[in-house]
């Protein structure tokens, strides 16, 4: 009886809210389709300036919230203080941003820069250093609070979390799905993940007979996503179970491993691991 006006204000909350959402959304939709069109025109932009008209620059990624990955299909040579200028030119200096220019194959930052919204925070070094030939892929982040987030007020963030609440106090949590076991393992020494093979007690992948190893890390956390395909894995659960039960926890490691599993994966278009809004990762299986 006491839980009885759950039922009714949760219900009505959630109305409000759909309405509130509702009138947002479409700015929502406008305001992240213009940020990725102006991530592809910076990496546009920066092969123009090396001299380079034809090849493709690949689909931009939104790695984290308000982090975007610009990856290119050819190597090319990096001009430092055109690329500040570009990127100033397309975003601005009256938001807070940065951006990393890496090689591809590693997590090397070869350069970088930082806008702030106070100018006298801003650090752009290095602009007369020239960058090798080399196979590039430029990173450049938000603070969170510029990304989705900001489209909800107050109310709406309330709404949300009377609506959690609710949900967290009424369901129990489903049991994470257990690892392979060593009996299973033996019965079936690896999973099918599209045109890969991936041997979880060697912890690697195989693709037309090429093999690709991966760290333990990796490893665990690819096992975690391929067996739930196609649902979405909690962050804090992937975290939680790769790296807290192991006494160590840090919030970039999960997004630099995903990273990294993207890559090994690349060679079959029909897998891909999806970022869910900042709320979790997805191993999507054509």
């Amino acid at each position: 009886m006491k839980k009885r006006w759950l039922y009714w204000v949760i219900p009505a909350l959630v109305l409000v809210l759909i309405g509130f959402k509702a009138r947002n959304v479409n700015d929502w939709s406008f305001s992240q389709a213009s940020e990725l069109t102006r991530m592809r025109n910076i990496a546009h932009l920066a092969l123009l300036s090396s001299g380079d008209a034809t090849s493709r620059v690949l689909p931009v990624q939104e790695v984290s919230p308000g982090s975007y990955l610009l990856r290119f299909e050819k190597p090319f040579t990096p001009v430092t203080d055109s690329l500040v200028k570009m990127v100033v030119n397309q975003l601005g200096s009256q938001r807070a941003y940065s951006l990393e220019l890496r090689d591809a194959s590693r997590p090397d930052i070869l350069y970088s820069f930082v806008v702030s919204e106070d100018s006298s925070k801003t650090i752009i070094p290095c602009l007369d250093r020239p960058l090798p030939l080399g196979q590039y892929e430029l990173l450049i982040r938000f603070p969170v609070g510029q990304s989705k987030a900001g489209y909800l007020t107050g109310a709406g963030v309330l709404l949300i979390l009377l609506a959690g609440g609710w949900f967290l106090f009424s369901r129990k949590p489903a049991p994470p799905a257990p690892l392979p076991s060593d009996d299973e393992e033996k019965e079936h020494p690896f999973l099918s993940l599209g045109r890969y093979r991936f041997y979880t007690a060697q912890q690697k992948l195989e693709l037309d007979g090429v093999e690709t190893e991966l760290t333990g890390k990796e490893s665990h956390l690819l096992s975690i996503l391929a067996k739930s395909p196609n649902t979405m894995v909690e962050r804090s659960r992937l975290q939680k179970e790769v790296w807290e039960d192991n006494g160590v926890i840090v919030t970039r490691s999960l997004d630099i491993f995903i990273s990294k599993l993207r890559k090994k994966l690349q060679d079959d278009p029909g897998i891909r691991i999806v970022n869910v809004h900042g709320r979790g990762y997805k191993l999507e299986i054509v």
